[in-house]
């Protein structure tokens, strides 16, 4: 031992050797701190690529729950217009039975009058009369549009878009409560689903025709076809949102049009 020590040929290879170990380790330790930081820089490349692709899968999903929910709205809406239709239609033909019913007893009535030998026009005459009478319970309604008002309403109704329409017509308002049935009877002749004329009180007198819907978003397409009517028609209208109406529905107010 002493004797290797005490070489200096030993002693040089020994620190040549040392010197190669050294720089062998300095560039091993380069190369594993560049491996190391690729391998970081790979790591968060492959997180964020794959918090991208998360998001992405969770987009798609929300959009498949969106239109999910909005088939499920026009399923509804859909079921909504057959009930109304169902109900209009069972409202129909229980009116014709009751008409029916009506015209065969005055049938009956008429066939005793002429057994008994009056005169042919009498009879005639209360003939008439009825037939008036029935035309009148059919229309139901003193008229409040002008002649050539409601000319261009059928037209434009019955070459237009059908849809369903509530109709409001304020309380204890004559003129309001004739102008609503006048309408109601115009829409349901031409092809419109309605529920009727519903009474109801304002604080404030509505001017014109008003059209509310529920909000933009649930307002039925047709609502700008009526706008767009009514103001051809020379009809003063406006339009109003307000949540206290259905959705996916159109409501008419019938107001002050004079």
């Amino acid at each position: 031992m002493t004797s290797w020590w005490n070489d200096m040929n030993a002693i040089t290879r020994f620190a040549a050797s040392m010197q190669t170990w050294a720089f062998l380790f300095i560039i091993l330790t380069a190369i594993g701190t560049g491996l190391l930081a690729w391998l970081r820089q790979r790591i968060l490349f492959l997180r964020n690529e794959k918090d991208v692709s998360l998001k992405q899968r969770l987009q798609a999903v929300e959009k498949a729950a969106e239109n999910i929910r909005k088939e499920l709205m026009s399923t509804q809406q859909d079921k909504d217009i057959v009930q109304q239709r169902l109900k209009v239609m069972e409202d129909a033909t229980e009116a014709i039975s009751k008409e029916l019913i009506a015209t065969k007893q005055k049938q009956v009535y008429f066939k005793k009058k002429d057994k008994k030998n009056e005169p042919n026009y009498n009879i005639k005459n209360q003939i008439v009369q009825s037939e008036v009478e029935i035309s009148s319970k059919t229309s139901g309604m003193q008229h409040i549009l002008e002649k050539e008002q409601r000319k261009k309403l059928i037209e434009i109704l019955k070459s237009g878009a059908k849809g369903e329409v509530d109709i409001i017509a304020v309380m204890d308002d004559n003129v309001s409560q004739m102008l609503a049935q006048e309408l109601d009877a115009l829409f349901k002749s031409n092809g419109w689903l309605t529920n009727g004329v519903v009474k109801s009180a304002f604080a404030e007198a509505p001017s014109g025709i008003i059209l509310a819907a529920n909000s933009k978003h649930t307002a039925p397409s047709y609502a700008s076809f009526l706008q767009r009517t009514f103001i051809t028609i020379g009809v003063p209208v406006s339009a109003v949102v307000n949540n206290k109406y259905r959705e996916w529905s159109l409501t008419l107010i019938a107001g002050d049009i004079s």
